[in-house]
């Protein structure tokens, strides 16, 4: 038996149970419930370290989508947690997004995992913010590949189509508009950009 890959622990910096990406694991009992762990905390970098027992575990089937295609697999959850719609696993090495979630034969925005029938999630290690630009009277569209945690600010140059490109306006998830400052591309719903022309001088 294999320790997991992350953890829930409670984190003394950011003072709540977040999630923690193990660096180092041993099962020290039969019947895997007891682990030695150096586990980090993905919001803020703190290390912990200890040993912990673990609740019992429970197979979740998943559904994972990249892209246009998508994949089985499964994953085994706490019995006693919570999962959400929003919320980020560590599958195998990679990141997903929970985007729904099914239990007792309905579609659930949170649910114990000791009712959970299915979990759908995306591939996250990576995210593609749409972008459109401004090209005189017509507007192109594209999209650019970023790590979710990847900031993008007002006034960033971008390139588009081989184009350089500025950043005018960024629409969060929410719906809102931003003229100032930076967000990450994992909240982010589209960017606007406008096409730098470029002057010669002889």
């Amino acid at each position: 038996m294999q320790p997991p890959n992350a953890l829930s622990l409670y984190c003394e910096t950011c003072e709540e149970y977040t999630l923690h990406r193990v660096i180092k694991g041993k099962i020290t009992d039969r019947n895997g419930r007891t682990l030695e762990v150096v586990a980090r905390c993905a919001e803020c970098g703190s290390v912990y370290s200890g040993v912990i027992k673990a609740p019992p575990l429970r197979e979740v089937p998943l559904i994972i989508s990249h892209g246009e295609s998508s994949y089985r697999s499964r994953m085994d959850l706490p019995e006693n947690e919570e999962i959400r719609v929003g919320d980020e696993l560590i599958v195998e090495g990679d990141t997903i997004l929970v985007t729904s979630i099914e239990a007792k034969g309905k579609r659930v925005m949170r649910s114990g995992v000791s009712e959970i029938e299915t979990i759908w999630a995306k591939l996250f290690n990576s995210v593609l913010v749409p972008v459109s630009v401004n090209r005189g009277p017509r507007t192109v569209t594209d999209t650019i590949e970023a790590v979710p945690e990847e900031e993008f600010y007002i006034g960033d140059t971008i390139q588009v189509k081989n184009r350089n490109c500025v950043i005018h306006q960024i629409m969060d998830s929410r719906g809102r508009m931003l003229r100032k400052g930076g967000i990450m591309a994992r909240d982010i719903k589209r960017v606007y950009a406008r096409v730098i022309r470029s002057h010669t001088s002889y």
